[in-house]
């Protein structure tokens, strides 16, 4: 049955059960409130946490490392927020892009059609009837957990569009996962970045 998220049911994760953390490091520029590092200057107020994603679809957390950020517009005009203005640098000066949310969306998205299809042609007896509610059981809750991912998605990922005057957005960006062996990187956005570095390692819940 073809029910993993992100179009990868072929791939064995050999990935192990814990994530690094990395603590933001206070400069001229950056200044440290717990374990967000926050820029401010005359147009925004960016602050950037690198944050476990413990939410469906918990495959995420496999294959991306995921910042909580919080922006806000300091400016009497409105701005553009894209996933172009972020970028992540590892110490190696690897440049990593910050997924979009169309990207995002579009790696659970064709299971959903593949399961209410499978579900219909379980509900049809298309399948030996000896096998059928099984069936029809596994693609039901894989359907539940792709509809928890969605909300998951919408309620707690970063949305790029416009930023209003005064307003403030907030949520989770994602990049490709950055080596293990990493122990230091920095987070840009627009023309203001802020370091990182590897404290420990965490057990996965």
């Amino acid at each position: 049955m073809k029910k993993f998220f992100l179009g990868v049911s072929s791939i064995i994760l050999f990935l192990l059960g814990c994530t690094a953390k990395y603590m933001p490091i206070q400069s001229q520029d950056v200044i440290l409130s717990e374990y967000f590092g926050i820029v401010n200057n005359d147009n925004y107020q960016f602050a950037a946490e690198n944050r476990y994603w413990s939410y469906e679809p918990d495959e995420f957390a496999d294959y991306f490392i995921a910042f909580y950020v919080v922006i806000k517009n300091r400016t009497d005009e409105n701005f553009q927020i894209n996933s172009d203005d972020f970028a992540l640098i590892d110490e190696n000066g690897n440049q990593f892009d910050a997924l979009d949310n169309e990207y995002l969306e579009r790696l659970i998205e064709p299971n959903r059609l593949e399961l209410l299809n499978d579900i219909h042609d379980s509900g049809s007896h298309f399948f030996d009837q000896n096998e059928d509610d099984d069936l029809l059981n596994e693609h039901q809750t894989a359907l539940e957990r792709w509809q928890k991912a969605r909300e998951n998605m919408i309620s707690y990922v970063f949305r790029f569009g416009e930023l209003r005057s005064g307003a403030r957005k907030s949520g989770f960006i994602f990049f490709p996962k950055i080596s293990e062996r990493n122990k230091n990187c920095r987070l840009i956005f627009k023309d203001s970045s802020i370091e990182f570095s590897k404290l420990k390692e965490q057990k996965k819940n």
